[in-house]
């Protein structure tokens, strides 16, 4: 069966979206079924459904502050091991892959307007007008999902909702 962003955001609005909502969302994007525009439908769909005033936000996890052979479980030698560690990139909220939270966190993460906090490994994107004041600080030293980060903050942010799209 076939789902375009209007019957996606028609079912939002039965689940009790509303206009001015914030929503998390995190899903696997094939257990929706097939999605005309893929998840830039989702997208858009989600956009409608929270309106001019809502926002959304999904995990930006990024590994690239990882060390690579931790990651892999490879066994490599003490020198290579420093070698590639020595070429891991660092993060960029720009730049720093979103691909391991799935195929709309990466879409999203593209989209104009979303905002990413600067957490190396725990960072949110975020769309809507209060998406600046929510995505900062969060500080990289300091506790990634604490009270003061990004992930209290929408905590506390009136109308905010949780959704989960085929996931556990």
């Amino acid at each position: 069966m076939f789902f375009g962003k209007d019957d996606l955001a028609k079912d939002l609005t039965a689940l009790g979206v509303t206009d001015g909502d914030g929503l998390f969302v995190q899903t696997a994007l094939g257990k929706i079924g097939k999605v005309i525009g893929g998840p830039h439908g989702l997208i858009e769909a989600l956009i409608y459904a929270v309106g001019d005033t809502g926002l959304i936000a999904m995990p930006g996890f990024s590994r690239d502050t990882y060390d690579p052979v931790a990651l892999s479980g490879a066994k490599v030698s003490p020198e290579d091991h420093e070698r590639l560690r020595d070429q891991t990139r660092g993060y960029d909220a720009a730049r720093s892959s979103v691909a391991q939270n799935g195929a709309a966190p990466t879409a999203f993460h593209a989209w104009p307007g979303t905002v990413r906090s600067p957490h190396p490994t725990s960072s949110v994107l975020m769309l809507g007008p209060d998406a600046p004041d929510l995505t900062i600080p969060h500080d990289a030293k300091g506790w990634a999902i604490g009270a003061d980060t990004p992930w209290g903050r929408l905590r506390h942010r009136p109308q905010m909702k949780i959704l989960l799209i085929g996931v556990r």
